[in-house]
């Protein structure tokens, strides 16, 4: 169980260590580490003498193996069972691998035997639903698939893993010696729901040990009681989440029975901000987590930082603050306030803007489950830019749905505003009513173009090329507005229009209105051929 044929190489420094702690006379230098003994199963403290040991004894282990690998005797090596977690931190599963179980031969099959024995791995895997694969430094699986993948095994192995990443159920995946063939078989367990994985010395403790067993150990939250408090300087984690960083954390932080909290300052990923994250380990809430973030100071270089190059549209600084709940399943919850006073904005596009000391919020509730993101109670005001409604977004996939009940702006007040992308990457608008005024586009004189429109043209014919580059279909479903304005005192009613904007260059307008003025409708459906502009 565990056995210790492989540990870390930087163990081998350990005896240049304990030798300069014996020249200096600094005797706490032959210890790794000095703490309180509480354990009643191990040592808190580590003795530099017990690493020099354990490094020379895997070294005299492959001295010998390579020795009667030499006099061709390892065909003689007794069957081996060994069980290991692929992300032992005491001693490495790969060395266990490559330095004992592919250095030995297969045992010849024997057709009158009818219970073959061979030598045979059990690999205990993470727990692929608990998701901490962005927390590793390395991810088993790069090691793990190709030997359960190989075409010429030499040992029996067996892989405990969950059935699929999104459901805790376990499966034990067996490949024989000799063959390339892949079994599964149901063992009917499943991950408990605050483990991701199996310790060094998880093997042999049963699930009733007072110290190491799970829901059902023999001691109850109130038989031992406890409580550390510390503080993390200058602290940094790696791909917390996706590829960014924690950089420069401050944290005080404090553990007891019921809970593991941190609070103070830090970086994500240059991004200075407050947190105050707290962790349940008992209670109604077990394996859940509550934080908050306050970042007060967020500018638009920060964000472009991110990934999100947003310097074209945002000047200056937002003010953000978060409230989150973390689920053991991996279910997120936000609620999220965004105060905008001291940016300033623009969107060229669609010729908005906001200036700075005039106020803004953008606020909404957040919850991420897998891959599926959802927005809801979504509040904008952003100078004449106002807007409610919800977002939801596959982030494995194509498909989006974007609704929004109103959006203000300032040449037009919309109702039912709905963006939609399908599995075909399509997207798919549709409006249900409002206002809109055409004068920003529109010259005083017949005769004379005016730049902005000029500008207007230039922009949706860019943007045609754009959908023509990414191969995706735009489509206006039936939609409808109330009025559209000319100017102040001219406008067309009852407005009534559907289209479609493919990705090879032809578009399809249809628009029917009614001129109160004239008592008369006008109907249009423009169809250019594929290769025209229009």
């Amino acid at each position: 169980m565990s056995p210790e044929i492989g540990i870390s190489k930087v163990a081998a420094l350990a005896i240049w260590q304990e030798r300069l702690g014996h020249l200096l006379g600094l005797e706490k230098l032959a210890w790794n580490s000095l703490l309180p003994e509480y354990d009643p199963w191990k040592y808190g403290s580590f003795a530099l003498n017990a690493a020099i040991q354990a490094y020379q004894i895997t070294q005299e282990i492959q001295r010998q193996i390579t020795e009667q690998a030499k006099a061709g005797n390892l065909d003689r090596f007794p069957p081996i069972l060994a069980f290991q977690s692929v992300v032992d931190s005491t001693v490495t599963a790969p060395a266990l691998v490559h330095n004992i179980f592919d250095r030995l031969p297969a045992i010849p099959l024997k057709r009158a035997n009818r219970h073959q024995v061979n030598h045979e791995l059990v690999l205990f895997d993470i727990n692929r639903y608990s998701e901490i694969d962005p927390l590793m430094k390395e991810n088993p699986s790069a090691w793990i698939d190709p030997m359960i993948k190989s075409d010429n095994p030499k040992f029996l192995l067996t892989l405990l893993s969950n059935k699929s990443s999104d459901q805790p159920h376990v499966i034990a995946f067996s490949r024989r010696s000799g063959s390339s063939k892949v079994e599964e078989c149901d063992i009917g367990l499943s991950w408990p729901d605050d483990v991701y994985s199996l310790a060094h010395v998880a093997l042999p403790f049963p699930p009733d040990d007072p110290v190491y067993g799970g829901d059902k150990a023999g001691l109850t939250d109130g038989d031992i009681q406890y409580q550390a408090n510390g503080k993390i300087t200058n602290g940094g984690l790696s791909k917390v989440v996706l590829n960014y960083e924690l950089q420069a954390a401050n944290l005080d932080f404090s553990v007891d029975q019921s809970k593991v909290s941190f609070r103070g300052p830090l970086k994500f990923s240059g991004i200075p901000l407050t947190l105050d994250w707290t962790t349940f380990l008992s209670g109604s809430d077990r394996g859940h987590a509550n934080f908050t973030v306050d970042a007060p100071n967020v500018t638009g270089t920060q964000i472009s930082a991110l990934g999100y190059d947003v310097n074209e549209y945002v000047q200056g600084s937002v003010a953000v603050k978060s409230s989150a709940k973390l689920a053991p399943g991996g279910l997120i919850t936000a609620t999220i306030k965004s105060d905008f006073n001291n940016a300033e904005l623009e969107i060229p596009q669609i010729h908005w803007h906001k200036a700075t000391g005039e106020g803004g919020n953008v606020d909404f509730s957040l919850s991420i489950e897998k891959d599926h993101l959802h927005a809801e109670d979504i509040n904008i005001e952003l100078g004449k830019l106002k807007t409610s409604g919800d977002v939801q977004f596959d982030m494995a996939g194509p498909v989006m749905s974007l609704s929004l009940e109103q959006l203000s702006l300032s040449y037009a007040q919309l109702k039912g505003l709905k963006l939609e992308r399908n599995e075909a990457k399509n997207l798919i608008f549709t409006l249900q009513g409002g206002e809109a005024s055409l004068e920003p586009y529109l010259s005083g004189s017949d005769q004379v173009i005016d730049p902005q429109e000029k500008q207007v043209a230039a922009e949706s014919e860019a943007f045609g090329e754009q959908l023509k580059s990414y191969g995706i279909v735009l489509e206006i479903g039936k939609s409808k507005l109330d009025k559209v304005y000319l100017n102040k005192n001219t406008y067309f009613d009852d407005i009534q229009f559907s289209g479609r904007w493919d990705n090879l260059g032809s578009h399809e307008l249809n628009l029917s209105g009614h001129n109160p003025f004239g008592g008369s409708r006008i109907d249009t459906n423009v169809q250019p051929a594929a290769t025209e502009k229009a």
